[in-house]
């Protein structure tokens, strides 16, 4: 296993999402790639912006969903790719304060790389001036073999350097349910994003790492 990361090839990856938000109809279509472990480059051509929603909540929360895939490692963490998996299907909910946002679909292999075919839906007033990067911080918990509980919160950046505080929840149920490699303990899982809005289209960069320490405490106690 240590040789194919070593070695990582470059990797197209799809995105497609639709439904309705702030009760707005909406359609996503993306592609990017993953030129190295941990990092995903991506141009997302919206079909509209729904009221009070800004292109970042999408950008890092359904990326995201997809970037845990090929996450850089450290301390012996393990992304899904490095468990075996072939595919997973995932329900994400972000809460922002007493409004949610509910992301459902299935991750699948694609020319080498992957796409994700996914709904979303759900009420989310965004503040207009986000600056276009954020960042969360979760813990990964396996659970019943080929499931994976992720529960962690984050920010969306303001142009004025306040944040929009967001939790995420998130269930992935791996296929196939015999896992060569499964998760067997906790990790925590980073992830950070930054973007540019032309028009209708996000241009976004997404990082990814998941680690089998919880090195923040390890650093507090320095």
């Amino acid at each position: 296993m240590g040789s194919i990361f070593r070695n990582f090839e470059p990797k197209p990856f799809r995105i497609a999402l639709s439904g309705k938000v702030n009760g707005d109809q909406i359609s996503v279509h993306g592609v990017g790639t993953i030129p190295r472990l941990g990092q995903y480059d991506a141009m997302l051509n919206f079909s509209s912006l729904p009221q009070d929603f800004h292109p970042s909540a999408i950008a890092t929360y359904t990326v995201s969903i997809c970037c845990v895939y090929n996450a850089a490692m450290r301390n012996r963490a393990l992304n899904i790719a490095a468990m075996g998996a072939e595919g997973y299907s995932t329900r994400r909910v972000l809460t922002f304060g007493k409004e949610q946002i509910l992301i459902e679909g299935d991750i699948h292999p694609l020319g080498g790389g992957f796409e994700f075919e996914g709904k979303i839906s759900g009420e989310a007033k965004l503040p207009r001036d986000l600056a276009q990067n954020s960042i969360y911080i979760k813990r990964i918990s396996p659970e019943s073999g080929n499931r994976l509980i992720g529960v962690g919160e984050g920010s969306l950046f303001r142009i004025n350097g306040r944040e929009f505080p967001v939790r995420i929840d998130t269930v992935h149920t791996l296929r196939p349910k015999e896992l060569a490699n499964r998760l067997k303990k906790p990790e925590i899982r980073i992830v950070t994003e930054s973007g540019q809005l032309i028009g209708l289209t996000y241009k976004t960069q997404v990082h990814s790492v998941v680690d089998g320490q919880n090195t923040m405490s390890k650093v507090l106690s320095m």
